[in-house]
């Protein structure tokens, strides 16, 4: 290789360092690994009460950070940020904060005529038409979770004893253009759903070389070319309960506890203690939680 060839090609990777890199801010909350992000609002207050969370009291905009005691483990809760720019905003945050291994919990619509409502869906793919993962890799039309944290989702699923699908999903950014065409050329294709995270986490998740898989549940459905919704359905509501309890075993498998060898105690006991200070701003908000619903 010539000197030219090379200093052209450093000149290539300074020109692609970025100018703003996510880094972790004495005013960020604790994040701490294992974590789960959750795009959608009233799934994410959904899993806060099932896991029985702390709110942070520091801000981590678009969204908020809960803490969740599972098995041993703190696992953070983070969210909501719904759409491929501000998850992929708030992921990267996560990550700079300490998260290494992340479980996706969001919401999907069927395009397939086997996926129901209230079904829960495992992405193995996302194919991409959101405009966020092409600045990782310019190149690629979709994503894939890490097979460590999709056999975590999965392994936590069947340990349920829950049925699932497992199989690609499609991407969005808008909402109001998932037309009959798309809709019926990608379930022709085999694609189980359409979202609006997953191709631009995963590709976060490589280009970081983090772990990151998504859990799905299946809110409305498509394939018929008529919108079905399912937001108050019984069966779409119960799914969401199990998936939030899933998704915290997921989360678990994906980084065990850690223990304290010497003594056989849970290193982390000490760290679910706050100070008067914090406990009566974490019992006011829950307060404040029970006057909204």
């Amino acid at each position: 290789m010539t000197e030219e060839k090379r200093a052209t090609q450093a000149a290539g990777r300074e020109d692609d360092q970025a100018v703003i890199d996510p880094k972790r801010s004495r005013l960020d909350p604790k994040i701490h690994d294992p974590a789960i992000f959750c795009p959608v609002d009233p799934l994410i207050r959904l899993a806060a009460r099932i896991g029985k969370a702390k709110k942070s009291m520091k801000p981590f905009v678009p969204g908020r950070v809960y803490t969740i005691k599972y098995k041993g483990r703190h696992i953070t809760l983070a969210g909501p940020a719904m759409g491929a720019p501000a998850a992929s905003y708030l992921v990267e945050r996560m990550i700079a904060g300490g998260a290494k291994h992340i479980i996706m919990l969001g919401l999907c619509g069927s395009i397939n005529r086997e996926v129901k409502i209230g079904d829960l869906v495992v992405p193995t793919k996302a194919w991409s038409e959101e405009g966020t993962s092409r600045h990782y890799y310019p190149k690629s039309r979709g994503g894939a979770p890490s097979d460590k944290a999709l056999a975590a989702a999965v392994e936590a699923l069947n340990e349920a004893g829950k049925s699932y699908h497992l199989g690609p999903v499609w991407t969005t950014d808008a909402v109001f253009r998932e037309t009959k065409g798309k809709v019926k050329t990608y379930g022709e294709k085999g694609l189980l759903a359409v979202e609006m995270e997953a191709s631009a986490l995963f590709a976060v998740a490589k280009y970081r070389e983090v772990d990151l898989s998504a859990l799905l549940i299946t809110s409305d459905e498509l394939f018929d070319l008529r919108w079905r919704m399912g937001f108050t359905r019984p069966r779409f509501l119960s799914a969401c309960r199990l998936a939030c309890q899933a998704a915290m075993e997921a989360a678990y498998k994906l980084a065990p506890p850690e223990k304290d060898e010497s003594s056989g105690e849970d290193i982390f006991d000490d760290l679910a203690k706050p100070g008067e200070e914090e406990k009566e701003n974490v019992e006011k908000d829950e307060e404040e939680d029970g006057d909204e619903s």
